[in-house]
């Protein structure tokens, strides 16, 4: 049987769209601000693009065998979901990180139901929005063990970078 084609970014911009900080000197984005080689469809100089972040990120919906549907590509589904930015208890735990204010319900449930079928815990991060601006602040959802959604709370009370 031949392997699947490895998925392809394009014409998701999501990771360069400020949904996830990059900051160094060759691409820069933050929340509200996305890089300026982001482009519809694309990077506009992806040949060029810098090892970190850039060429060493993958999603986990470009992941080899990933799991996750084609309708959970990250423009589609509206987060940006990875397996490999924490672990809880020597467990990988999901992180989601909304490519807008929030993860939308369906990506949630699905998202939910999959840590329940691995037996991993979920750790999704929101933005705040007042009248059309996001705020800077950030809101957690967890899932998973008491244990983890506890701990989470806590060190995201204490302002700690959870991922």
């Amino acid at each position: 049987m031949k392997p699947p084609a490895p998925r392809e970014c394009h014409p998701c911009t999501a990771c360069c769209e400020g949904w996830l900080k990059i900051d160094v000197e060759a691409a820069r984005a933050y929340l509200g601000s996305p890089c300026a080689h982001c482009e519809n469809g694309g990077c506009n100089d992806y040949a060029n693009r810098p090892v970190h972040p850039c060429r060493t990120f993958v999603c986990a919906w470009r992941g080899d065998d990933s799991a996750l549907p084609d309708w959970l590509r990250p423009d589609n589904c509206k987060a940006i979901v990875m397996f490999d930015r924490l672990t809880w208890r020597g467990q990988p735990a999901i992180v989601a990180v909304a490519a807008g204010a929030r993860i939308p319900q369906r990506t949630l449930n699905w998202l939910k139901q999959y840590a329940q079928e691995t037996q991993r815990p979920l750790l999704g991060e929101e933005y705040e929005k007042i009248d059309g601006a996001f705020t800077g602040k950030k809101r957690i959802v967890t899932h998973g063990p008491p244990d983890f959604m506890q701990e989470m709370a806590e060190r995201f009370r204490r302002g700690e970078n959870l991922w």
